[in-house]
């Protein structure tokens, strides 16, 4: 073990780079062009005044469509809910009607039978 640690110890031992080192690197560095990222690239574009009004623009519309998508739904709900109750009272007319035909058939038929004798 005490080799190994010797090996490790000489690979990671400090050096003082060559002459001129740094400014190689800095000059290399600045000879290429910088690579920018997708955010970057996408955030500039809103820096051009003409392009951040259509953004803007383009989000108003987006809320615009949105808030009448929901007034539609929320109107289109209203209809057939009162469409349901619209056959809710026709059935319940009928019914009523049904009811108020056997009412009358059953005092027309106590009519005819003459007022109620009393017994002694």
């Amino acid at each position: 073990m005490d080799r190994f640690e010797d090996e490790l110890r000489q690979a990671l031992r400090r050096e003082e780079p060559p002459a001129g080192f740094t400014e190689r690197v800095l000059a290399r560095a600045g000879s290429q062009p910088r690579r920018s990222g997708v955010w970057e690239s996408f955030a500039r574009w809103f820096r051009i005044p003409r392009v951040r009004f259509a953004a803007v623009v383009a989000s108003l519309l987006l809320v615009v469509v949105i808030q009448e998508y929901r007034v539609r739904q929320a109107r289109a709900e209203g209809e057939q809910a009162k469409a349901q109750l619209m056959l809710a009272l026709q059935i319940t007319g009928n019914k009523l009607k049904v009811v108020h035909q056997k009412v009358l058939d059953l005092s027309s038929e106590r009519a005819e039978a003459g007022p109620p004798r009393k017994i002694l």
